[in-house]
């Protein structure tokens, strides 16, 4: 039973992002977590599917690890989450009081019930090759999405040869960066500034955004 769980094994086979601390209270954070059994990744591209992830966020922030929380259904807690547990000796209820999006994280789901906030989506991801190479594309495929790129930065003439094989791929919709950059395409299919997305995102508007 959790209630009678070694303390040092409190998080077992949990593992954790940390998000919007100062470095020196994630460098607490992260010890408390290892010395009761649990994991901590540092980059979005450490977890895998099997990974039972829990985001420990300071404050209401669109950071990756938060976005990433939001995308996959996963439990986004404050840090007193983590020390109620500690003190309990078992991980806690999520209560609402304990998480910083209370409604949107999945926190209340079965883990095996979770399904991702893209499930079934098709997007391209159209930006510099810096924001294609970034975690962002991640964020939207660990959420269910099926995600290719498009090169913004590419010359023109591979430019509009990638737009024409867009047109046969019928995304949910064309994610930019900026939208100047890609003003072709604009009329062909849906196009949602990322930071547009970001914030459905966060206030849980993604099926409105996408008129699902």
């Amino acid at each position: 039973e959790d209630s009678h769980r070694d303390p040092r094994e409190i998080f077992r086979g949990q593992l954790f992002l940390i998000s919007g601390f100062s470095a020196t209270e994630t460098d607490v954070l992260v010890d408390r977590i290892l010395n009761h059994g649990g994991s901590v990744a540092e980059k979005l591209a450490e977890i895998e599917d099997s990974h039972e992830v829990v985001v420990v966020a300071k404050e209401r922030k669109r950071t990756l690890k938060v976005l990433f929380g939001l995308s996959a259904g996963r439990p986004i807690v404050r840090r007193q989450w983590v020390e109620e547990s500690i003190q309990s000796g078992f991980p806690v209820e999520l209560k609402r009081s304990l998480l910083v999006y209370s409604s949107l994280s999945g926190a209340s789901s079965n883990e095996g019930d979770k399904k991702g906030m893209f499930e079934g989506d098709a997007f391209v991801l159209c930006g510099s090759r810096d924001f294609l190479r970034g975690d962002f594309k991640l964020v939207l495929e660990r959420g269910g999405a099926t995600v290719s790129t498009l090169d913004c930065d590419a010359p023109k003439k591979r430019r509009k040869r990638e737009k024409f094989e867009l047109g046969a791929s019928k995304p949910t919709a064309v994610i930019a960066e900026d939208l100047r950059s890609i003003q072709g395409l604009q009329g062909q299919h849906k196009v949602i500034d990322y930071k547009v997305l970001t914030r459905a995102m966060e206030a849980g508007n993604v099926s409105k955004l996408f008129r699902r």
